[in-house]
């Protein structure tokens, strides 16, 4: 069996509590208890709580830039780069259910780390899906009044909406994964029905 290392088992209870009691709420005795290492070892390895609360972050941004690397990206249609943002989306929600929870906290008490994490991360994935859509709209694909910005902001609210309030949702309406796969598959089929041409969208 593989050995958890102490920064790891450090970042596995910060993304615990963290989600549980938001940045404010959480001290660093209470993580280095529940991860059972020394109280120094957050600075050793983080340089204290904030920058332990960024690495928390930084898992989610590192796990959709690298899905989303310019390189790659250049090899992709702009419907299959669409397919792809909203494929890693659901798979970083499914990795870190706690992100969600995250969030939460900080629409109550934001930090500037979420802040860095708007212009870090999810300014360059806007730049991606823009120019994806407006490359669509070049070669006929997409409709020519098609306002890229507005429909980047449908899709993302669309996808992580449905996990933000899957708390609530889940009680009234029964959900496995196999739901939702699906749900991302119709958002994906009226997302992209919307933005097509209508010669253009039984290719898609």
């Amino acid at each position: 069996m593989e050995r958890i290392s102490s920064r790891e088992k450090i970042l596995l209870e910060a993304s615990r509590l963290f989600a549980e009691k938001g940045f404010h709420g959480v001290g660093i005795r209470e993580i280095t208890a529940a991860a059972a290492v020394n109280s120094s070892a957050v600075s050793y390895y983080f340089g204290g709580k904030y920058g332990l609360y960024c690495a928390v972050i930084e898992n989610v941004a590192a796990m959709l830039t690298s899905s989303l690397s310019s390189r790659e990206i250049q090899k992709l249609s702009p419907c299959e780069i669409i397919k792809l943002y909203a494929e890693t989306v659901k798979n970083i929600h499914c990795r870190y259910p706690y992100f969600v929870r995250l969030l939460y906290h900080e629409l109550l008490l934001p930090t500037d780390v979420m802040g860095r994490f708007a212009v870090e991360t999810l300014q360059p994935v806007v730049k991606i899906l823009r120019s994806a859509l407006q490359a669509g709209k070049k070669s006929g694909i997409f409709k020519a009044n098609l306002d890229a910005d507005k429909a980047i902001m449908m899709l993302a609210g669309a996808m992580n909406f449905y996990y933000l309030a899957r708390p609530i949702h889940q009680s009234v309406i029964k959900q496995d994964e196999v739901f939702s796969e699906q749900y991302i598959k119709t958002v994906l089929a009226i997302f992209f029905q919307g933005i097509s041409r209508r010669e253009e969208y039984e290719k898609i």
